[in-house]
């Protein structure tokens, strides 16, 4: 899972169109989704030129906790690509 997550990560700081992440912005939030695998999402937000990665879960899993997750898991610092 680790090897998926880095590869997925690497798409999104170098092309965060890229198709295999299928990035969506969660409805209601300032948090954004990403790929993993098919079961398996990533969810961030962006600070500025910061991407804060938030977690690593499973699809259901992170829809129950995304509205009440306070938590930062670790900082990625880099240009900002956002639109």
């Amino acid at each position: 899972m680790r090897s998926r997550v880095d590869n997925q990560l690497g798409f999104l700081i170098d092309n965060p169109k890229h198709p295999s992440l299928r990035l969506k912005k969660l409805k209601g939030t300032d948090k954004f989704e990403i790929r993993i695998t098919e079961g398996y999402r990533l969810t961030f937000r962006y600070d500025g030129d910061t991407l804060e990665l938030r977690r690593v879960g499973s699809h259901d899993l992170l829809k129950l906790k995304s509205a009440n997750v306070e938590g930062v898991s670790s900082f990625i610092f880099f240009p900002s690509f956002q639109d």
